[in-house]
């Protein structure tokens, strides 16, 4: 019975094409982010290791994108907020703040607001 168990759950067979993508998927996870409620709307992915790629878009973000109006997001974080300042550098080893500074990139492109959104949905693929 143990045989039967390991067969059906165990790890699966080396050369096998699937088991080399879900490695690569698992190196380097990718977070796909979009607006509650919008399957078919704006969507923004990222994986965790794309760093300089990201650079512009971090500086757009740290100087343009507003949560409320006419003020920058990240001028208006006070230093309590230290951690989530870390976290959105283009250099966090994380996808998550990633996808997410694209889709507020996105959101601005558009003229829509995050204010006025219901909400922001992540899937992550990968870990």
């Amino acid at each position: 019975m143990f045989k039967l168990f390991q067969n059906l759950f165990g790890g699966k067979a080396k050369g096998d094409p699937e088991a080399e993508w879900t490695a690569g998927r698992d190196a380097n996870p990718v977070v796909t982010a979009s607006i509650m409620g919008q399957a078919e709307g704006l969507k923004a992915s990222a994986g965790c290791w794309e760093t300089e790629a990201a650079t512009d878009e971090y500086e757009q973000f740290s100087t343009q994108f507003c949560f409320e109006p006419d003020r920058p997001f990240m001028q208006s974080l006070s230093d309590s907020d230290g951690k989530l300042k870390a976290r959105l550098r283009w250099d966090s080893p994380e996808a998550e703040p990633k996808a997410f500074v694209r889709l507020a990139l996105l959101l601005m492109k558009e003229g829509r607001s995050l204010r006025d959104e219901p909400g922001v949905i992540m899937l992550l693929e990968g870990r």
